[in-house]
């Protein structure tokens, strides 16, 4: 069996550019774009990161709510996390933040782009199994 080293969540937007702005103001950095491979003013692709975390965005997809895929992220303190994000233009909060019986304790929002996201934190440890 192979062992996985990561993934990266590619989710398809209509304009890259815009998006990365959105997602930039949520946390994450811009890695890489193939502007830097065909020049200024062609981004179809965009790489962005933070912590352990890689997000690309991809041109080509539409603003219809994307409810089949869910992305769901750890933060080190989720109330603060939602206080970020609740700021953003366009940003739906769906679920307020509250403790799960999963022992997390997180919130659920749909970004600009129809993008379902979670994000929490632990609040017991982790059974051992």
């Amino acid at each position: 069996m192979t062992d996985f080293q990561s993934l990266t969540v590619m989710i398809g937007v209509p304009d890259v550019g815009e998006s990365m702005q959105f997602y930039v103001s949520m946390g994450f950095s811009v890695a890489e774009t193939d502007e830097y491979h065909y020049g200024e003013g062609n981004i179809n692709w965009a790489i962005l990161g933070n912590g352990d975390t890689t997000l690309m965005l991809r041109s080509g997809g539409d603003l219809s709510p994307k409810d089949s895929l869910e992305l769901y992220i750890r933060v080190p303190d989720a109330d603060a996390f939602r206080d970020v994000v609740g700021g953003l233009k366009g940003v739906e909060i769906i679920d307020e933040i509250s403790d799960q019986f999963y022992g997390m304790r997180d919130f659920w929002f749909r970004d600009p782009f129809g993008y379902r996201w979670g994000a929490g934190h632990r609040i017991e440890p982790e059974a051992d199994h």
